[in-house]
């Protein structure tokens, strides 16, 4: 089987949070690729929750043509990069949704703009302040690369907008009806599962295959104590080259936890007990521990999709292929529409 033909493993995000970082001056960036295009890419954050924060991306880069396309004649053709912005009928220019400004024509509604990413990254930043509640549909663009220092292959992960919507509402993170959406789903083809006793989690590694055949390495995690049944189902079934959609939480926190240290008590050593109030000192020392959480944590399984030993080994790794070279790709073209919002009860789940 060659890389060529080897079927797309694709996914979803989706993301409602409030914008933070979009003003810093680094937010937004801009230069020359190798190939001597210009280019523009946009970085924030979103805080999904109290203790939650998701960084999206967009980049775009100056191009030969665009692609338009007409629902109704229900086909598409390529458009000059200079006459992009022009009137085209039917057909409407392919990129990145937009709905961020009020519809001058119905005020109850967004104006929908959808634009090249390139030109996207501009009128994003200029639509959106720090503070503002948006939602975002995207997809997971999973790289490799060579560390120089190391010469080791990092395995990386960028969250890409495909569309974004300014919201009306406001969100509060303390209220007892808030519910975070911080999610997505993806397929995924099974390299192996391990189990980590000391975090409790069990971690699949897994392969995504990108447009074009390439063949990333990436990892999701299972939290054992709340999924034990979907985690034990895994740890059964899961074999290399196994095929499988999966769903779950996009999770980047820091979390404090009280340190199990506590202050050396001296008070019997006549010496060292100088006398007065040691409740100030007390307030003063580190008694929080800070842990970092960063990982895709998959919550519940399509069943119907599964397929054991949909690949072999020779199918997604070649001795000749050629290193990762670093250039920044395209993605997957996922539409970055909804997907079910109802999450299955662990119990009930088929995949038993």
């Amino acid at each position: 089987m060659s890389k060529t033909s080897l079927e797309q493993t694709k996914g979803k995000i989706k993301l409602v949070g409030r914008v933070t970082g979009i003003t810093n001056e680094n937010a937004k960036k801009e230069g020359f690729t190798k190939s001597d295009k210009q280019y523009k890419s946009l970085q924030f954050f979103l805080e999904t929750s109290a203790t939650n924060r998701v960084r999206v991306e967009l980049f775009g880069m100056e191009r030969d043509t665009v692609v338009a396309y007409s629902m109704k004649a229900r086909e598409s053709k390529k458009i000059p990069w200079k006459n992009r912005k022009n009137d085209f009928g039917d057909f409407k220019v392919l990129g990145t949704g937009c709905y961020l400004e009020v519809d001058p024509q119905d005020s109850s509604k967004k104006l929908r703009q959808v634009l090249p990413e390139f030109d996207a990254v501009d009128y994003i930043r200029a639509n959106l302040k720090d503070g503002d509640i948006v939602r975002i549909n995207g997809e997971i663009d999973f790289q490799e690369y060579t560390n120089q220092q190391s010469g080791k292959t990092v395995s990386s992960k960028k969250f890409i907008i495909k569309s974004i919507t300014k919201l009306d509402e406001k969100l509060d993170f303390n209220s007892p009806e808030f519910k975070e959406e911080s999610k997505f789903e993806h397929d995924i083809v099974v390299n192996d599962v391990m189990m980590d006793d000391e975090s409790k989690r069990l971690h699949v590694n897994a392969k995504v295959i990108k447009y074009g055949g390439e063949v990333v390495d990436t990892s999701f995690t299972v939290d054992t104590e709340k999924y034990p049944k979907l985690a034990g189902n895994m740890t059964k079934r899961f074999g290399f080259g196994d095929f499988i959609k999966v769903y779950g939480l996009i999770i980047n926190s820091v979390i404090l936890k009280e340190s199990d240290e506590t202050m050396e008590d001296t008070s019997a050593d006549e010496f060292e007990d100088w006398g007065g109030d040691e409740d100030i000192k007390g307030s003063f020392e580190n008694n929080y521990m800070k842990e970092y959480i960063s990982e895709l944590q998959i919550i519940s399984v399509d069943s119907s999709t599964y397929e054991p030993k949909k690949y072999k080994e020779e199918d997604l790794i070649s001795e000749d292929e050629d290193a990762f070279n670093g250039d920044i790709k395209s993605g997957s073209g996922a539409s970055g529409d909804d997907f079910d919002d109802e999450e299955e009860d662990m119990d009930d789940l088929p995949f038993e």
